[in-house]
């Protein structure tokens, strides 16, 4: 699989395309860092964290889902974050 995310809101088109890897993280009420990498899409409550060889892209925590499309290219997701507002593809 892989992946790109761009930034829609604020529109400065930050974000990551190419990426490989994909891991979900959250810190826990203890403080500790809880990580998964078996959630393949975004997901609520969890920020993720994109790499790709050269570079790597890390959002803030998911607030809302607002959208799921399942397209020819793959699936298309646009979520929340409490600041900003992003498009989240993957290419099989």
């Amino acid at each position: 699989m892989r992946y790109s995310l761009t930034r829609l809101s604020p529109d400065d088109g930050k974000g990551i395309s190419g990426a490989w890897v994909m891991t979900h993280f959250r810190e826990t009420a203890d403080g500790d860092v809880e990580t998964d990498t078996e959630p393949q899409t975004p997901t609520e409550g969890w920020q993720i964290l994109l790499e790709s060889p050269q570079y790597w892209y890390r959002t803030s925590p998911i607030t809302e889902i607002v959208e799921t499309e399942e397209t020819e290219e793959g699936l298309h997701i646009t979520f929340k974050t409490e600041n900003s507002t992003y498009s989240w593809r993957q290419f099989s």
